[in-house]
This record gives C-alpha cells, structure tokens and sequence, in this order.
C-alpha cells in the first residue's frame, strides 16, 4: 500500500515537472516570438516613416523668386510655382541681414495665398539703396494634405532686368600737357543715363583737380549729369608722380527711372603721365621754293628741353644755316607738344636723279636732364625733287 502511494507521488511530480518545463518552453517563444514581432512593427514603423519622408520630399513644392524694380520706392518679390499641383504660401521671411524687408502695405495680411501650377503670388518690399545681387529667402507653404507642409530655403535674385541693362563704361587716362591730365568716361551701352558719379579711391595717387571740383573737399568725388550712348566726357584729374599702375573706381550709375547701378571698374594709369618717356617725332619733307625743309613735330606729350638732328656724313645731305652755310648739325631749343622744329635743308640727288633716303639722328633732351638718341633713315618723296 505504502508503495503504491510512494509511485502515485512521484508520477505526479514527473508530470508537474514536465508540466513546468513545458510551460516555461511556450513561454519562451511567445517572448522571442512577441520580440520578433516588436522588431518587425519597428522595422515596419521605420519604413513608413522613410517612405513618408521621401514621399514627402517627392512632392516638395518648386519655387522660383525675384525681386523686380517696378519704382523708385516700390519693388515687387515675385514667387513662381513650379509644382504641378496647387501650393498655399504660409509665410515669407528674408534670411541675410541684408536691408531686405517685406513692406507694410497697410492691409491685414497678405498672406496665405495659393499658388495655382505655373502661378506667381506678387508681395510688396523695400530694398535698401545698396542691394545685394541675391538674397536667401525662407518660405513656408502647405499642399493638399494634412501632413502636406514644408519650410523652403529659396535664393532670390535681386533687380534681374536691372543687371541684364547694365551700363557699359569704358574708363581712360589721357595725356594732357600743361596738366592737369583728363579722365575719360565713355558710355558704350545703348541706353541713356540720368546721371553719373565717379568715386577715386584713398591715397591711390589721383584726385579731381581742384578748379574743376572746388565745390568738393574730398577731391574723390566726381559727378556729371545726363550721358548719352556714345558720348564721351573727360574729368580734370591730378595724378602724384608715384602711383600704381591701376585703381579700381567706384561708379553710380542713374537711369531716367531712377534706377541705379554700382559698378566697381579699373582704371589702368600709364607712367608716361607722370614721367616723360621716348619722344615721338613725325617727319617731313617739304619743297621750299627752289630748295627743301624739314619739319620735325613733336607728337608725344612731354616737351623737349633741347633737340639737335645730325645727319649722316656719307650722303649728300646737309642742314642750311641762317647764313647759308652748310653743316651737318641742326638744333632747337624748347619744344612743346604739337609744335614743330623747321629746318632748311640740301638734298643732293642720287644717280638717276632721286634721293630715296638719308639717314638722320636725333638728340633730345627732357625737362628733368632725361637724353634720349633716336635714329631714323627717312624717306624722300620722289614729287620733291
């Protein structure tokens, strides 16, 4: 009896044991099954998620902006859809602390307003007198649906048509003797300016000359009226023995409209407007009643202290003096640009009857000491023979 009860409990407790273990089995897999799915929802979940994301991304509204001169005060930002579906404009806000403001015209608000596929919605703004070429603006537009609602970071070009007309402005130094020098301004471009003012950098060297600017302190300012296509002006300048090669001039340029355009050009300064280089003679050979002359003009733009002409011994050419005798050597004194040093002079015919050439040389002298040799073999025109 005793034993059978002692079988009885211990097939019992074989059964609870495996009951228990069985048990503790189902549990297990219900937990990795129940982790597996919890995986499979979160890998499910982040793959929305990201299909949201691009589908999102996919339908991000296009935008195109500009800022257009439309008055001297009035200037109009223009944001184009270029979505193939309607886009309702939020808000509006320029990025770059650059004096680009939204203008205030004195209604509720001008925002939201819908864009239709190809639509442009038009808003008011001020722009600063210096305006930057772009500016970054930062829109925020919802679509159709709910979830639909995006925040754009949108360049804007500022005045298009403005930088499409341009002036073209061509910019030179030119010799002048007795200084002061001049500073030529050209307008190439097509269209016709109000106004013109020019802006000489500090301590380049050069200033506007102070009988033609008197009114001006700074002596670095510079300003004209009216300038037609093609016209050209000159402004009076004084340029320091030592300055550089080039400078970059600031330009305002005003149309009719009231426009403006801030051009930053350089201005190339030659050095022969500060120091003499080699002279530049013009020659020629004229008939003199039964004999000949020598003209010899000066056509650079530094006078001449001195000049002397020699020419060659081997030929039959010789310089007439005021007495009549014939020599080798002519000279003159001072010689200011654009005049001429005349000179009486024998050719004595080749064989055959002409002189196709002599060869001459000339001395010059600078106001400064400068020496300058310069050779020529000059023709003689068969006529003045």
């Amino acid at each position: 009896m005793e034993a059978a009860t002692l079988a009885v409990s211990i097939c019992a407790l074989i059964v609870s044991i495996a009951a228990g273990t069985f048990a503790y089995v189902q549990a297990k897999a219900a937990r990795l099954q129940a982790g597996a799915a919890l995986k499979e929802a979160d890998a499910t979940s982040k793959a929305l998620e990201i299909e949201i994301k691009r589908w999102r991304s996919e339908r991000k509204p296009a935008l195109e902006g500009s800022i257009d001169f439309v008055s001297p005060t009035a200037h109009l930002l223009r944001l184009t859809s270029l979505a193939d579906k309607d886009v309702a404009v939020l808000s509006v806000s320029f990025v770059e602390n650059d004096g680009l403001n939204l203008a205030e015209t004195g209604q509720d608000s001008d925002l939201p307003q819908t864009i239709r596929p190809g639509g442009t919605v038009h808003l008011w703004v001020t722009v600063p007198d210096r305006y930057p070429a772009s500016t970054r603006l930062e829109v925020t537009c919802r679509g159709g649906a709910p979830r639909d609602r995006w925040t754009l970071l949108l360049p804007v070009t500022v005045f298009p048509e403005l930088e499409a007309r341009r002036p073209n402005i061509g910019l030179s130094v030119e010799h002048a003797y007795p200084p002061p020098h001049r500073l030529a301004v050209r307008l190439d471009s097509h269209e016709a300016l109000r106004s013109l003012a020019l802006m000489i950098p500090t301590g380049s060297g050069i200033c506007f000359s102070v009988g033609q600017q008197g009114d001006n302190p700074s002596r670095l300012v510079g300003r004209h009226g009216a300038l037609s296509p093609g016209q050209s002006i000159s402004f009076p300048v004084d340029i320091a023995k030592m300055h550089p090669d080039s400078i970059t001039l600031s330009l305002t340029c005003t149309g009719f409209n009231q426009e403006k355009w801030y051009l930053e050009l350089p201005l190339a300064i030659p050095a022969s407007v500060s120091r003499a280089d080699t002279p530049k003679l013009d020659i020629k050979i004229e008939r003199d009643g039964p004999g000949h002359r020598m003209k010899v003009r000066l056509v650079s733009m530094w006078p001449l202290a001195s000049m002397e002409g020699i020419v060659a011994e081997v030929e039959g050419t010789r310089f007439i003096g005021a007495d009549g005798r014939l020599g080798y050597k002519a000279r003159c004194g001072r010689l200011n640009p654009g005049q001429s040093a005349v000179w009486r002079i024998s050719i004595q015919p080749w064989v055959g009857g002409l002189v196709p050439f002599f060869d001459i040389n000339f001395i010059c002298s600078g106001l400064n000491n400068e020496r300058w040799e310069i050779s020529r073999r000059q023709p003689v025109p068969g006529w003045v023979m």
